[in-house]
């Protein structure tokens, strides 16, 4: 991405506008136009500049213009948006811009702007249904994820035990997003589930208009982190009990509808990379199971039993070294610094980092965490898993587990069987925050098997647990190319040859 010589910027200039863009407008067109393309200005004229932005990052906008403000260019910087220049106006800029943030004129400037609104049909009123129906409650958390329901009650329709507030109904392909704490992202697409399913009143069903909007598109559309964020920004302003939205906030958002065999191929692509990420997430799942089951069927012996010869018993703390994580809040990035995002007891449940928080590269190498590693949380929510979400930086409460000279899926099947012990010793702590301590891994007990047998375990287990690692780190790739290529879709800076294209790249 860069400026292109026609405008009338010195170099550093051209880096100061490039770098206030990316950082308030990423994956957002601009385009420059007026003086400073025709090259009529002087060293002080404004710089005119139009963004193809939504109105759900108005207020990435407003900070734009402070940081232009803030900056030290030696002009004045004139901020739009699309959508507020007048029609008459809008030739003129076609005519004579130049683009800042992509080469080509992005195709939203041919879609029109709609409400969804205007898209979607919104929670259908239950009728009285006889036989069992599926309920889901809003307060059971736990219960959706994005693209998946687990734990769904069955209530007979007509029984006083249905609770008044299972009023939505739901089909197949309909998009269930909850109304109630929305921050916690508890929406998705319901593909696997029966017909007539009820939801509560803490959910709103949308499905898309026929002949107007693809259902799949518009979950793409809301899944935006520009427009969850919007959401969960009313949530937090609101008067009720909870943190939540209404029916009407949903349908007040704007965005650029193309055309509908285009929302359809957007979807397409989206969803083949979701549902990529999906299968290899099973796919890790039942390796892992098939792992651990035939481990425990391998390493059975009791460690106070007559042992095999040349068999030994080892404690944990011996077998492989616990390399405790730092105090990261100490280790902040210097500005221009390098830095790594880090990774605490909440990113290694997701398996992600998420990109919120960071830390200096320049601490101890063994605090560095990368792919393949074991990570041990012995504090708050006791789990072992090998980490596939790229390069990080390791928080206090966490241990990096290592061995010099035992394989390290020997290590993570050990912890692994220990682990319900662990968890047990944290559960029984008097602390806001479980934990074990030093001296319950030199009591953990390993069995470890002759040279031969060790030799021909680690051809077994070893490609099972390279494979498992292996299908863990494409997933991360093809999220991130799948969350790369979401906004730029749904805006419409690239289109969806190209973005397939890349979609094959990675897959």
């Amino acid at each position: 991405m860069g400026i292109a010589p026609a405008i009338d910027l010195t170099a550093g200039q051209r880096r100061t506008v490039l770098s206030l863009l990316r950082r308030h407008l990423p994956n957002t067109v601009v385009w420059a136009y007026g003086s400073r393309v025709k090259w009529t200005s002087g060293p002080t004229s404004d710089l005119d500049l139009v963004a193809f932005a939504t109105p759900q990052q108005g207020p990435r906008i407003a900070e734009l213009r402070e940081a232009f403000e803030d900056s030290t260019l030696p002009f004045v910087v004139d901020l739009f948006v699309w959508d507020d220049v007048p029609m008459d106006f809008r030739k003129r800029i076609e005519a004579e811009h130049v683009a800042l943030a992509e080469e080509h004129p992005p195709a939203c400037v041919e879609w029109p702007t709609a409400t969804l609104g205007d898209c979607i049909d919104m929670n259908e009123a239950t009728h009285n249904p006889n036989g069992t129906w599926p309920f889901v409650n809003y307060l059971d958390t736990g219960n959706i994820t994005q693209n998946r329901i687990d734990e769904i009650q069955h209530l007979v329709a007509g029984d006083d035990k249905i609770p008044s507030r299972a009023r939505r109904r739901a089909q197949p392909g309909d998009i269930l997003y909850s109304t109630v704490r929305p921050n916690q992202r508890h929406f998705g697409l319901l593909k696997d589930v029966p017909e007539n399913f009820l939801a509560s009143t803490g959910f709103a069903v949308i499905r898309g208009k026929e002949g107007r909007a693809s259902t799949d598109f518009l979950y793409w559309f809301l899944t935006q982190n520009s427009v969850v964020e919007h959401l969960h920004t009313i949530a937090e302003h609101s008067v009720s009990a909870y943190p939540s939205i209404r029916p009407p906030d949903i349908e007040r958002l704007t965005l650029r509808l193309p055309p509908l065999p285009e929302q359809r191929a957007i979807a397409d692509v989206l969803g083949a990379l979701d549902d990529k990420i999906a299968l290899n997430r099973r796919t890790a799942e039942t390796l892992q199971q098939a792992f651990i089951a035939l481990f425990n069927s391998w390493f059975a012996v009791p460690t106070n039993a007559d042992l095999p010869d040349g068999w030994s018993v080892r404690s944990l703390d011996e077998i492989a070294h616990f390399q405790n994580g730092l105090a990261l809040q100490k280790y902040r990035p210097l500005e221009g610094e390098e830095h790594l995002p880090v990774l605490k007891i909440a990113e290694l449940r997701k398996g992600t980092t998420g990109g919120n928080e960071y830390a200096s590269a320049n601490i101890p190498p063994e605090c560095i965490v990368e792919n393949g590693d074991l990570i041990f949380s012995w504090s708050g929510s006791l789990m072992a898993k090998i980490w596939c979400g790229g390069r990080a930086a390791l928080n206090q409460h966490l241990f990096k587990v290592t061995s010099s000279d035992i394989p390290d899926w020997f290590v993570f099947g050990w912890l692994s069987r220990h682990m319900s012990e662990f968890q047990l010793i944290a559960a029984d702590r008097a602390t806001t925050m479980g934990h074990i301590r030093r001296h319950h891994l030199q009591d953990a007990q390993c069995v470890l098997p002759n040279d031969d047998v060790m030799e021909t375990a680690n051809r077994v287990f070893g490609a099972i647990h390279k494979r498992c690692i292996a299908v863990r780190v494409e997933s991360g790739r093809l999220a991130d190319m799948r969350d790369m290529l979401l906004p730029r879709l749904i805006l419409g800076e690239i289109r969806v040859p190209e973005a397939e294209k890349l979609a094959e790249a990675v897959t």
